[in-house]
């Protein structure tokens, strides 16, 4: 039996331990995948912000340029109308020099005014002092001179022969009165106001604003390339493909210019008004803040995870604990049991252990209809060997008659037990009485042959006198616990009565 529980209690341990260890196993897996989807998430969330993030800034650059192009298309009316209207002889010309003069002065924005006579000379200008010099090799001027729409012209990028600077031209056709071409009204923004303008957005390390006409030429480009301005994308992934097939949209793709690879938005202005707008984060921008976001993730879930394995480990130690506390109770209450079960001089069966026995066997024997036999063991002159000896020497004597029982009675079932003093009794549950008779011989000159001293005793040697009595199949109906036990001790007292050394049924 204790074999048998430990291999219970083992296999119970390593089934509880196991299970911890399945469960908490189970629950890192669980959260480290629920940290992984919610990073795959906020990884395609990153992208999915950077392009409402452009598509919004794309929109923000557009209404500014066309804010920028309504505003300078006023000033040019405005321009044109006078000119048309009240022409330009000398002291015309002098009133329109002081208001563009004064126009620039409280728009900053503005680089410069101008106004172009038929073969391209200044007519007026905001600047402080008039110029002699042709602009007839402009690209606005030859547009307009050969064309008659009157409608504002946004024209490529220019280096301004005045300041040097670089300026957007937007310009509009003057006629005479008769319809005929009579000079070019021109209003200039500087390159560096769009460029300040766009400082402002917040783009990353390689984001990207782009402003250019229809036919993909160059106006404005941050991060600033001047080789870039003026150079046309015309072949680029935005007006080769998606223009033509949508007016505004997005997509990912990387740069012709510096080939890094970006989230674009991009909006065409509008017929009237030809120009693109393009805004763009770079994708490398979006993978450095998804890092960080993942590095930070990474550290919660390693001191979670570490939480996590020293709680497993602690929910182990303390089931293990658990269970050898358990054990050792166990362990405890069987040297307990065996104690209150077991003669404590010879190490078999007590009173008590013998008297729960003999009552279950012949229940069982009653159920079962079959024999139940006992023997009834007393040693001979055993009051005369205490005498002679002493009393421990009695003790040596009973251990020894004990054992040499004990060996005798092998068989699954038979029970060896001290019934009193120097008296044994032996159980025998499917035993009939020539059984019984056999093994209670055995027992016998197993004691005499012993061969321990007793001068008290006739043969010089300890003998032991049994008494033999068997329940027959049918009589358990009708036999107690104590009948029997009468029965053999009737019989132990007939042996003794016929010499002792000798076994005697009743």
């Amino acid at each position: 039996m204790p074999f048998r529980h430990r291999l219970i209690q083992q296999y119970v341990s390593t089934r509880v331990e196991r299970l911890a260890i399945v469960f908490t196993l189970s629950v890192m897996l669980i959260f480290v995948l629920a940290v992984a989807w919610q990073l795959e998430r906020s990884y395609r969330q990153g992208y999915d912000d950077a392009r409402v993030n452009t598509a919004n800034l794309a929109l923000a650059v557009d209404q500014h340029v066309q804010d920028v192009v309504k505003q300078a298309d006023q000033i040019l009316y405005a321009m044109v109308e006078r000119v048309e209207w009240d022409g330009a002889s000398p002291q015309q010309l002098d009133r329109m020099h002081k208001m563009l003069f004064q126009q620039v002065q409280v728009m900053p924005q503005l680089h410069g005014l101008f106004i172009y006579g038929p073969d391209g000379q200044w007519l007026a200008s905001s600047l402080g002092e008039r110029q002699t010099r042709s602009n007839a090799d402009r690209e606005y001027f030859r547009y307009h001179r050969a064309s008659r729409d009157k409608a504002v012209h946004v024209g490529p990028v220019i280096n301004s022969r005045t300041t040097g600077d670089l300026i957007i031209p937007i310009s509009r056709r003057i006629e005479d009165e008769d319809g005929h071409f009579a000079g070019v009204a021109l209003v200039t923004f500087k390159v560096q106001y769009f460029l300040d303008f766009y400082d402002d957005f917040d783009l990353g390390t390689d984001g990207l604003i782009l402003l250019a006409l229809r036919d993909g030429t160059v106006l404005v480009r941050r991060p600033f390339d001047a080789s870039v301005i003026g150079t046309s994308l015309a072949n680029g992934r935005v007006f080769a493909d998606l223009l033509p097939r949508a007016p505004i949209g997005s997509d990912v793709f990387s740069s012709k210019v510096d080939h890094i690879e970006r989230v674009f938005a991009y909006r065409a202005l509008g017929q009237d008004i030809p120009l693109v707008v393009e805004a763009a984060i770079a994708t490398d921008d979006i993978h450095a803040r998804w890092l960080r976001s993942a590095w930070a993730s990474a550290v919660v879930v390693a001191i979670v995870i570490g939480g996590m394995g020293l709680f497993g480990w602690a929910l182990v130690r303390q089931i293990r604990g658990t269970l050898r506390s358990e054990e050792e109770l166990r362990q405890a209450r069987d040297v307990l049991e065996k104690l209150a079960m077991q003669d404590g001089l010879t190490g078999l069966a007590n009173r008590r252990h013998f008297d729960l026995t003999i009552a279950s066997e012949i229940n069982r024997a009653r159920r079962a209809e079959t024999c139940v036999a006992l023997l009834l063991i007393d040693i001979d002159h055993f009051k005369r060997f205490n005498d002679l000896y002493g009393h421990p020497a009695g003790d040596a004597c009973i251990r020894a008659v004990a054992d040499a029982i004990a060996g005798s009675a092998s068989r699954a079932g038979e029970l060896a037990a001290r019934y009193g003093g120097e008296e044994l009794a032996v159980l025998l549950p499917g035993a009939n009485l020539s059984t019984a008779r056999t093994l209670a011989e055995r027992m016998r000159m197993a004691v005499r042959n012993l061969g321990v001293a007793h001068e008290g005793n006739a043969l010089g040697v300890v003998t032991v006198s049994i008494g033999v009595h068997a329940m027959m199949p049918g009589e358990a109906e009708h036999t107690a616990v104590e009948t029997l036990i009468q029965a053999a001790d009737q019989a132990l007292y007939r042996a003794k009565e016929e010499g002792r050394d000798c076994v005697r049924p009743l």
